[in-house]
């Protein structure tokens, strides 16, 4: 049996081309039942900033070119366009990057507390078999470890987290402070949550499709935007 990585992350794709690739845990999760009832175990981890899939089968060329062609169709994008971005590991390589992963070595913050919830979490919708089994328990408990022994959860729990902390000490108290969010995503949610925590209010949402920019305003009673009309409202004076 040969485990497989095939992925895309914050390292070599943009975010409008991880966007296309984003699944949330039930989406993953069938994905994940999808791959393993082609034969083999897969387990599918997607958060804001990768998505990867996990696969153990007999032969490692046929699984890669299924995880492919699973990203491919969940982008909607030819797959030349996406195959720059992806990244393919296999056996040590794969699991030692799954470790780093949990142990928030390879996040976009060092150090960020939401990846270890999401791997368990992808893991436990994943269809995992003796060897994905015995790979993501490891991977969980050295998650948990790095955490416990060493200073590495210091840092700000979240790419979000530390974007609302550097505001904060821009600008100072945050208490009334009218904010226009760009982007309508999973991180710009997260931002704003975390804004709110601060007193910030979320007045604008901008994105390039107004549908989503729509649904993620009417969470916090914002108003919301096409991309190309967030210049006018920053240049408001009473938009700050």
């Amino acid at each position: 049996m040969r485990l497989v990585l095939v992925g895309i992350s914050h390292h070599r794709a943009p975010v409008e081309l991880r966007e296309r690739v984003a699944l949330g845990r039930d989406e993953a999760g069938a994905l994940s039942q999808a791959l393993a009832a082609e034969g083999g175990e897969a387990v599918c981890l997607s958060t804001c900033n990768r998505t990867e899939l996990y696969l153990a089968h007999d032969e490692d060329v046929e699984a890669q070119a299924r995880a492919e062609a699973a990203l491919d169709a969940v982008s909607g994008l030819e797959p030349e366009t996406l195959a720059p971005a992806l990244y393919h590991l296999r056996d040590e390589a794969a699991a030692l990057h799954l470790f780093r992963v949990a142990g928030g070595l390879d996040s976009l913050v060092p150090g960020e507390g939401e990846i270890l919830g999401q791997v368990r979490s992808a893991y436990e919708r994943g269809a995992p078999g003796p060897l994905l089994d015995h790979l993501f328990r490891q991977a969980l408990h050295a998650g948990k470890k790095v955490r416990a022994e060493t200073a590495i959860a210091e840092s700000p729990a979240s790419v979000s987290a530390a974007a609302a902390v550097l505001a904060q000490q821009l600008f100072g108290d945050l208490e009334g402070r009218r904010i226009l969010l760009v982007g309508a995503g999973k991180v710009s949610e997260l931002a704003a949550r975390n804004l709110l925590s601060r007193g910030a209010q979320i007045a604008f949402v901008a994105s390039r499709t107004l549908d989503r920019a729509g649904e993620l305003a009417r969470r916090f009673g914002a108003a919301p935007l096409p991309l190309d009309g967030a210049r006018s409202e920053t240049d408001h004076p009473h938009s700050r």
